[in-house]
């Protein structure tokens, strides 16, 4: 279901994806689920596109999330200050 949502999206044009970013809730994800989500995306957009993925939180998590989409291919990340500070 997640492919096909971001190969929609892709196919109207954007001029890029954010996967798991704000309103992609990245902060309710655990770190595995969240590199599953991001290589999707760069799967899917096979280069057609950018792919920033979101990371934030405490210092630690923020850094965790930026190496994981890293490890997914992003070419970015969308960062975030923490929630409710």
């Amino acid at each position: 279901a997640l492919a096909r949502h971001i190969a929609k999206g892709v196919d109207a044009g954007p001029g890029g994806v954010f996967a798991a970013c704000g309103t992609g809730e990245f902060h309710a994800m655990e770190v595995n689920e969240f590199g599953h989500v991001v290589r999707t995306a760069v799967a899917v957009v096979a280069g057609r596109v950018p792919v920033y993925a979101g990371a934030g939180g405490s210092v630690a998590q923020a850094k965790a999330f930026a190496v994981a989409a890293k490890e997914a291919g992003a070419d970015g990340i969308l960062l975030l200050p923490p929630y409710l500070v």
